[in-house]
Formats: structure tokens, C-alpha cells, sequence
């Protein structure tokens, strides 16, 4: 008779990566964050495109959970999955 395993927590210290382009004088920062299966740098392209004439400073932050897309095996990322998911929201608002 199999018995169900008991599920522990280790914290871990795990790297976050944050890509900033600041542009000399910029008075305000603008965060953004991407969605599911994209990267930093996806992101940062779309927020250069909001900036427009702005000298805002920007910032592209990315998930913590990196993976291999299926369709063309390129490096993505994700904020969280369904497996644990109010323990990676805890760590995704620690992180940010």
C-alpha cells in the first residue's frame, strides 16, 4: 500500500533578471512585466515603443521560472504554474 509523500518547502535562493535602459535625465521609471512564454527583452521592445518621445527610464522585469518552448526550443519564461501557486505568488512579490 503506497502512502502519499509528505510535501516540504525549501526555501531557495533563486536570481532575478531585470533589464534597464536609462536614459540620461529620465525623471520617472516605468516597470513592466511580461507575459506568459516571453522574456525580458520581448517586454523591453514593447515598452520602447510606449516611451515614444518620454525620457523615461525603463524596466523590463523578468519571471523567475524559465523554461524551453515546445514549438522551437527557445528560453521563455513563466510566473508561476498551478503546482504550488500561492507559495511562487509569495516569491514573485518578494522578488519584485
Amino acid at each position: 500500500m503506497a502512502i502519499d509523500p509528505r510535501v516540504l518547502s525549501v526555501p531557495a535562493l533563486v536570481h532575478g533578471r531585470v533589464l534597464l535602459d536609462a536614459v540620461d535625465g529620465a525623471a520617472s521609471l516605468v516597470v513592466g512585466f511580461h507575459g506568459y512564454g516571453q522574456l525580458a527583452e520581448d517586454h523591453l521592445e514593447e515598452l520602447r515603443r510606449l516611451r515614444g518621445d518620454h525620457s523615461w527610464a525603463l524596466a523590463a522585469v523578468q519571471a523567475l521560472h524559465p523554461f524551453y518552448r515546445r514549438s522551437d526550443g527557445t528560453v521563455a519564461a513563466g510566473w508561476m504554474t498551478r503546482l504550488d501557486r500561492e507559495q511562487a505568488i509569495a516569491d514573485n512579490v518578494a522578488y519584485v
